[in-house]
């Protein structure tokens, strides 16, 4: 593909949207990922502002999981600049950028297959709490006081999340679309600013895809959170996201809203079909 002005994958309505420093969340500009002579990732830009859902999607081998490695720490980038919450956070360690406030999950559900729902929960909680060793040996009061407040929050999680009358179960004896939900309660346990959802519907009939569009939404609004969310079916991303952005081979190929991009004939070409635009 040739190459061409960045601004032109924009949609109208997007070129001519500014915004101030003071709501950016995340900025990332030429961020890039190299493995030996393959280019996974290429110049990749974003301003993400505070509240905002953002959606990407792309075909198979796009780049869209290793810009999240990237962005999340868990793989360095060859080039480029990412700023959050207006500090250089370019090449951080996962466990640094978990404490800043960005939050993921994976295309491989991670959970503690033998731990209970419940504590999977509190494992993700007790990554916040600063007790001494010592306290949680001798058992002290505010050790005490800290593990109440602590399930009392797992408790409130899994009810978000519609667990609670799972949270004794083994996390491997959950159906896969409530091992799903239990990956992002986990998430949500670790307070985000970002949380970034890697294929949060894979493997999910319809039903099951249909209530966690709903979950989502509901996250979204009630936590006035940001996010991140790759997903593969196309459907999902074009209902729940204000802006999407499309790559293809590493690089963005369009970006704007979801009607926008719907008719976009570079997206059509590359991802969505020839019918797709009289979906």
């Amino acid at each position: 593909m040739a190459s061409e002005d960045k601004s032109d994958l924009r949609s109208p309505e997007d070129r001519g949207t500014t915004h101030s420093s003071a709501d950016e969340l995340l900025h990332v500009a030429g961020l890039g990922r190299k493995f030996g002579g393959l280019t996974a990732l290429a110049d990749y830009d974003v301003d993400l502002r505070s509240g905002e859902l953002l959606g990407i999607i792309g075909p198979n081998g796009a780049g869209k999981t290793t810009l999240f490695n990237v962005l999340t720490g868990l793989v360095p980038p060859s080039s480029g600049e990412v700023r959050f919450c207006g500090k250089d956070q370019t090449g951080a360690a996962p466990q640094r950028l978990a404490e800043v406030g960005m939050a993921r999950t994976f295309q491989n559900i991670r959970n503690f297959a033998s731990l209970s729902v419940i504590d999977n929960v509190k494992v993700a909680l007790q990554l916040h709490e600063s007790v001494p060793l010592w306290q949680t040996i001798v058992g002290t009061r505010r050790y005490r006081a800290d593990q109440a407040r602590i399930h009392d929050r797992a408790v409130d999680l899994l009810e978000l999340l519609q667990l609670d009358q799972a949270r004794d179960h083994r996390a491997d004896g959950l159906p896969y679309g409530a091992q799903r939900r239990l990956e992002i309660a986990c998430a949500l346990a670790l307070s985000p600013k970002l949380l970034l959802l890697d294929e949060p519907a894979a493997g999910m009939n319809p039903t099951e895809t249909l209530e966690l569009m709903h979950l989502i939404r509901r996250v979204h609004e009630e936590f006035k959170l940001t996010i991140m969310l790759i997903e593969h079916n196309v459907h999902f991303i074009m209902t729940i996201c204000h802006r999407i952005q499309v790559l293809n081979y590493g690089r963005v190929i369009a970006e704007g809203e979801p009607a926008y991009i719907r008719k976009h004939p570079a997206v059509i070409e590359a991802y969505l079909g020839h019918g797709a635009s009289d979906a």
